[in-house]
């Protein structure tokens, strides 16, 4: 199981922003996929893909919701 709470804080055009993000995954028994594959393996094989095909544009640290 993996449980991840993320806080960021920061300043974007002079005013302050606070974003969270909560994340919970579980070994699925049905698909056999673990915690860890689910929610670092696919997005660490994904983005590069997405990358060299163009698919992917935008520059920097981007949360993963922003990948469509």
């Amino acid at each position: 199981m993996k449980v991840l709470k993320l806080l960021v804080e920061g300043t974007k055009e002079d005013k302050k922003s606070r974003y969270f993000y909560d994340l919970l995954d579980r070994y699925d028994p049905s698909t056999k996929i673990h915690s860890m594959a689910g929610t670092t393996g696919y997005a660490t094989t994904l983005t590069p893909r997405m990358i060299a095909q163009s698919v992917y544009k935008r520059k920097g640290i981007s949360a993963p919701e922003l990948a469509r």
